[in-house]
């Protein structure tokens, strides 16, 4: 019996392979910065193999969480692009939220 790759969400799995990833992606700051990671660690000699696992590990799963629902991603990368910005994301109070959960927080 051997594995088989199965579907998430409607869409083929990820094989974890550079070439593979970075199809996947589709987020436009996504793709530069594996674009500007991989060659960073590409550039160098004798070439990182353990980094190099780590880079694709980490955008494998970037590029599976992201592709389970597309427009969330997006709206996580606008989210992230304000903080970046300085700018604060327009939301409840984490205080308010907790003390609705019964949590006393102080003041």
């Amino acid at each position: 019996m051997t594995a088989q790759p199965h579907e998430q969400g409607g869409r083929p799995a990820i094989d974890k392979k550079f070439a593979s990833v970075r199809k996947a992606l589709f987020h436009p700051d996504d793709i530069a910065a594996f674009d500007a990671g991989l060659a960073g660690l590409t550039s160098t000699s004798p070439i990182d193999l353990a980094s190099l696992d780590e880079f694709l590990e980490s955008w494998w799963r970037t590029a599976v969480i992201a592709n389970r629902d597309r427009e969330d991603w997006h709206h996580v990368m606008n989210v992230a692009e304000l903080i970046q910005r300085g700018d604060l994301p327009k939301g409840r109070d984490f205080a308010e939220v907790l003390t609705e959960r019964g949590y006393r927080v102080p003041r």
